[in-house]
């Protein structure tokens, strides 16, 4: 998993020496959370000093453990990416690297989902991941595989899943599951309002 095992190697080099890389983060499922339109599954919330972050997916974890678990690990299991993924979330936060930990709103949905619409229209798309039910019968150009598209969508369980070669391609993340990663990492992300 080289683009998530990248990340971690940098925020392994950000955390070197401050202690935290020895803190320790809770991941629970919550329930009733009002989630991004573009995520599915079941919330796993990562708790760490003081701060919270969501991850939408339809392989939820529940762990306490320290951030340094994910250092140097292969992450083979998808369940193991998904707690890495929600870590990062939470850890970025508490940097005040990213600003986006949890969901809009469903009163901001129709104006991000015109918003995402209008960036991707005229282009051949692809979504790593389940496709969003927002975007299920949108006058989009599908492509059929990551080689064909234009531009590739990826949400948090596309990018907690199988790893995609995604080398030159334009892509662009979707929701608050894949903020901290695209924080850390500087990848082009799609929330615009997600919250802190």
């Amino acid at each position: 998993m080289t683009l998530i095992t990248d990340r971690i190697e940098d925020l392994h080099r950000l955390l070197e020496h401050t202690g935290c890389e020895e803190g320790i983060v809770t991941l629970a499922t919550v329930p009733d959370i009002n989630p991004c339109q573009f995520e599915r599954g079941a919330c796993v919330r990562a708790s760490f000093g003081g701060k919270t972050a969501d991850f939408m997916t339809e392989n939820p974890v529940r762990a306490t453990t320290r951030i340094s678990f994910m250092f140097g690990r292969a992450l083979e299991k998808v369940e193991q990416r998904v707690a890495a993924l929600a870590i990062i979330n939470v850890v970025a936060g508490f940097l005040c690297i990213s600003r986006t930990l949890h969901a809009c709103t469903r009163e901001k949905h129709a104006e991000c989902l015109a918003g995402l619409t209008g960036r991707v229209s005229g282009q051949r798309v692809f979504i790593v991941g389940p496709v969003p039910p927002a975007l299920k019968g949108r006058a989009l150009i599908w492509a059929d595989s990551v080689e064909e598209a234009d531009i590739v969508l990826i949400t948090g369980d596309g990018l907690a899943g199988k790893e995609l070669s995604l080398e030159g391609k334009n892509v662009l993340f979707l929701g608050p599951s894949t903020a901290g990663l695209c924080a850390i990492g500087k990848h082009p992300h799609w929330c615009p309002f997600g919250t802190g």
